[in-house]
This record gives C-alpha cells, sequence and structure tokens, in this order.
C-alpha cells in the first residue's frame, strides 16, 4: 500500500505540478494492554488482555474462532534519526521526514543519496557526517542534474535478534506507460554480491528449528554499500527507499506452541523475517508548485 501510494504521488505530480503523496516511514503498534514498545515475538503479550491473553487464550481461541487475527504481528517500531534527545529536534526530525519503520525489532538504519559520494566513504571513520555534507539523508528531496545519483545504506542487526540476511533497494518511478518499480539487492550477507545479472543475493541458508526456535545459518551483524544506479534518467519522477530483511526467526504463535507444549497452528507461518523500511528519497525534475 505504501510503494502504490508513493507511485501514485509520482503520476499526481506530472499531472499537477506537485506530489500530495511525499510521505515518510514509521512503524507503530496498535495494541490495547498498555505496553508501547513491547513488539517482541518470543514475549507478546496480546494485542488486547481480554481476548489475547495470555497465550493458551490465543492458542485456544482465535485459532479456532477468529483466525485471521493470528495472521497480524506484535508490532512495529517508529524510529526517528534527531540532532539530539528533545522534543523540539525529535519533532524537526519528523518534519523532515528522517525516520524509518522497523517491523518490531531493533535495527539500526541509514540511507543516504547524493551526486558526489567518493568511492572511498564508506571506509572512512566520519561516514554519517561525510555523507550529510555530500548528500541528504531519508526524507529529502533532490532536483535532478545530468549525472548519475549514487546511495549509502548501512544497517546494524538488533543484537537480541537474529543476524541481517540482506539489503534492498525498492526504485519506484514514472515511466512512458505510468509508475513503475523494481527491487534491487546491494548488500548480502557472509560477504557475497548480489548476482550481476538479476542483481538479487544468494541464499544465505539460514534457518529455524521449530523444536526451539533455535537459529541455524550465518548471517551479518551489520551491512554497507555505496550503490550507483545506473538506470537513473533525470527526466523521470522518482524515488528510492532501503528494506533491510533479517535471518528467519520464530513468530509468537510458535513461541507460544512451544511453552503449551503444542504444535504450531496451522494457517499461519512458523517463522518471520522481521524487516526494516527507510523513508524514501524523491528525485524531482519538476518545477515544484508554489502559490
Amino acid at each position: 500500500m505504501a510503494r502504490d501510494g508513493l507511485k501514485k504521488g509520482l503520476a499526481l505530480e506530472q499531472e499537477f505540478g506537485f506530489n500530495p503523496l511525499r510521505f515518510g516511514f514509521i512503524g507503530s503498534t496498535d495494541t490495547h494492554n498498555g505496553n508501547p514498545g513491547d513488539t517482541e515475538e518470543w514475549d507478546y503479550r496480546g494485542s488486547t488482555g481480554l481476548f489475547t491473553s495470555p497465550a493458551v487464550r490465543r492458542h485456544e481461541g482465535l485459532v479456532k474462532r477468529r483466525p485471521q487475527q493470528m495472521q497480524r504481528n506484535p508490532g512495529g517500531l517508529a524510529a526517528v534519526w534527531a540532532s539530539e534527545n528533545t522534543r523540539d529536534a525529535i519533532f524537526d526530525a519528523m518534519k523532515a521526514r528522517e525516520t524509518y519503520a522497523t517491523s518490531g525489532t531493533r535495527i539500526a538504519l541509514r540511507f543516504f543519496a547524493s551526486w558526489d559520494y567518493s568511492s572511498d566513504i564508506l571506509a572512512s571513520t566520519n561516514l554519517v557526517e561525510r555523507a550529510y555534507v555530500a548528500g541528504v539523508p531519508m526524507g529529502a528531496v533532490l532536483s535532478a542534474q545530468a549525472k548519475t545519483p549514487s546511495f549509502i545504506v548501512w544497517a546494524a542487526q538488533d543484537t537480541d535478534s537474529a543476524p541481517l540476511q540482506k539489503i534492498q533497494i525498492i526504485k519506484g518511478w514514472l515511466g512512458e506507460k505510468g509508475p513503475e518499480e523494481r527491487v534491487i539487492d546491494v548488500a548480502c550477507a557472509n560477504g557475497s554480491d548480489p548476482d550481476p545479472v538479476t542483481q538479487v543475493c544468494p541464499e544465505s541458508g539460514a534457518s529455524v528449528d521449530l523444536a526451539d526456535c533455535s537459529l541455524t545459518g550465518e548471517g551479518a551483524t551489520e551491512l554497507k554499500a555505496l550503490w550507483i544506479d545506473e538506470d537513473y534518467a533525470p527526466a523521470q519522477p522518482t524515488f528510492y527507499y532501503v528494506r533491510v530483511l533479517q535471518n528467519p526467526t520464530c513468530r509468537y504463535s510458535t513461541y507460544d506452541a512451544l511453552r503449551l507444549g503444542s504444535a504450531p497452528p496451522e494457517g499461519v507461518e512458523a517463522t518471520v523475517r522481521e524487516r526494516a523500511w527507510s523513508s524514501p528519497i524523491w528525485f524531482q525534475p519538476y518545477p515544484r508548485f508554489s502559490r
């Protein structure tokens, strides 16, 4: 839904001269249990005390009477990159859309774009400072130039969750036949590179033992990449955002089943791949609408 909205915004921009759907990303819970930020799969307490807590009530009640609710996850988290931990700075960052969403884990994620990033920037000890000076962060808008844009993506795992599997960039643009999109893998775990033709990372082989939810397979504690879009067209309205994927972990329904000594419920996935999404960066080829 969010991606479709972003693409629709590009079409509206071409028609009216401004984009009313230029929004940032956050993730949040939608519960009624008084536990904001309570998003761990292994310690899920239900979205409402009366109907979905404790685990035995979820497992025996929802599976039989309201199975659609078992498809829901514990909730996401909203992250904000602010200059300092103050109310004013946090609100300024939200207005600038320098925010990102996670599905519940505490992945750290950075995303920048520029016309002038040098090839040595990833190895720099002041990478973030240089990224701001030479470019813009997630949530920003760049005016189109007759150059090739470059992007910095940088993610670190939640140390209380699974390692990272890969980083993807989602590109959307307005082509001759309407809105289009593409998903590109730009950083892979275990030091491997995306396939040069398909731009897809090789399978990591990571898995979960459903007998005790232990993790097998390797992953990354940190991933970073400098990616250049060789297919960029200055005349096309375009946006980019980042998606980070973790290795698989158990869903809360599987943890519930283990505690209750029963099999995982049918009709829902036994595992989940937690993830994070950056706010987009837009490339603006048209004069911005103003009054």
